[in-house]
């Protein structure tokens, strides 16, 4: 076995041998809880329960409200009213004083306080004191709910008046706030010019449409013009421009009478002449009114091209103004709505603290019952007690096991291994059957 590994049948075995010290000493503190548990002095307890004002308002922020200003948590207390009252009834200070006011005629006693709330009484707090003395406890249980009803009352009338005055500041806030925005936005209304751009890029945006509707319709009798240009310049240039002719000379009178003394050197000459070519002149013509309709084609389209750029510059430009108009309508549109349900919240919560003020007014924190003398002290739990001292004793017992092994055996006093216990025993070492060390 390695000397880092612990061997729990080596303390078991000494638990086993020293098994009467163990059961002698669990025994004797069992023994010694029996006196104690019947001496000690039997505790009272004492309840008087206090009825608080129900709340009529909720706390917080009014809801959807995304405004500027102040939050209502910040200025209220986030708890209900019966948390809020148990919570001042256990103030160090409100515990001092009732403590001081019942410690008159008894001294050196002791109580304890408790403020809860019951489950089933969300309105109710109960004030609970626990001592040795039945008529004491009652005494400063019913002193302490007359002292908490008594400040409970001026603290839940502050608390009202200091919400609605605090609801009230901000619902003149919000109302002046509410004016501004529906003012700001009625004079953006009146000289905006939202509705006459509007109009205008409607307007543009149709004007716009037709110019692509000409633009391609001049592009389609351009390329058509184009193409008959091309087919005539290319029957063109396979017409010839001129014919030229030959014929005999005596075939033209005109030279016959000219030459009549020599008639037969005549007949063995021959007249050539040059005439247009009427299909190149027609041909010709039709080119260059071809050339003319290409070049105004071309013309019109450019034109009708520029146009349409600068007409879609200036919607590009309406659009924006118009985009940035329609943005801040939005926003003071926003901002009026928000401080609208920023006002209803405050103008609702503002009356709900005004019947919140009268309701604690009319019913402030009242004792609705009063605490009597408790007839029958708290059950005693003397079986957790003694088993509380018995389990306590036995490990007391554990611990005086080990330290008597360490102590009377030689080997045992060797340096400690790694987990801080004891290390086995050599197998040489004898110990008697009564515990005691062998020779």
């Amino acid at each position: 076995m390695d000397d880092d590994t612990l061997d729990i049948r080596y303390y078991l075995a000494v638990f086993w041998r020293h098994r009467r010290l163990i059961i002698a000493v669990t025994l004797a503190a069992v023994l010694v809880a029996v006196p104690v548990t019947l001496m000690s002095r039997p505790v009272y307890e004492a309840v008087a329960v206090l009825s608080v004002p129900q709340a009529t308002l909720q706390v917080g922020t009014p809801g959807g409200s995304t405004a500027a200003g102040p939050s209502i948590s910040e200025v209220l207390n986030p708890q209900l009213p019966a948390q809020s009252l148990a919570q001042f009834a256990m103030l160090d200070g409100l515990l001092e004083a009732v403590t001081r006011s019942a410690s008159s005629t008894t001294t050196g006693v002791h109580e304890k306080f408790a403020a809860t709330i019951p489950r089933d009484g969300g309105n109710m707090v109960e004030l609970g004191v626990r001592g040795s003395n039945p008529e004491r406890v009652a005494k400063i249980a019913n002193l302490w709910a007359a002292v908490v009803s008594e400040k409970g009352s001026g603290l839940f009338q502050a608390e009202a008046r200091q919400s609605f005055a605090f609801f009230d500041r901000e619902l003149q806030s919000a109302r002046s706030r509410l004016n501004g925005s529906e003012e700001a936005l009625r004079r953006f209304n009146a000289r905006s010019r939202v509705g006459e751009l509007q109009a205008r890029v409607q307007a543009l945006t149709s004007q716009i449409a037709a110019y692509q509707s000409d633009l391609l319709d001049l592009s389609v009798r351009l390329e058509q013009t184009e193409a008959r240009w091309n087919a005539i310049r290319s029957q063109l240039r396979e017409q010839p421009r001129v014919y030229t002719l030959t014929k005999a000379v005596t075939t033209d009178p005109d030279a016959v009478a000219a030459a009549r003394q020599d008639l037969a050197t005549l007949s063995h000459l021959s007249l050539r002449t040059q005439e247009l070519n009427t299909v190149y002149v027609s041909l010709d013509q039709q080119a260059a009114n071809t050339a003319v309709q290409v070049t105004e084609l071309r013309a019109e389209r450019a034109a009708t091209a520029k146009t349409m750029r600068d007409m879609q510059a200036q919607l590009s430009s309406m659009r924006n103004e118009l985009a940035a108009l329609q943005y801040q309508a939005t926003q003071l549109t926003r901002t009026a709505d928000d401080t609208r349900l920023l006002y209803a919240g405050f103008l609702k919560r503002q009356q709900e603290t005004a019947l919140a003020s009268a309701a604690t007014h009319a019913s402030p924190v009242v004792v609705a019952l009063e605490a009597s003398v408790p007839a029958q002290p708290l059950p005693r739990h003397r079986g957790s007690t003694l088993a509380i001292f018995g389990i306590l004793g036995f490990f007391l017992a554990l611990a005086a096991a080990l330290v008597i092994e360490y102590l009377h055996v030689p080997s045992a006093r060797a340096p400690l291994p790694s987990s801080g216990l004891p290390q086995p025993l050599p197998a040489a070492t004898g110990i008697g059957s009564n515990g005691d060390p062998g020779s």
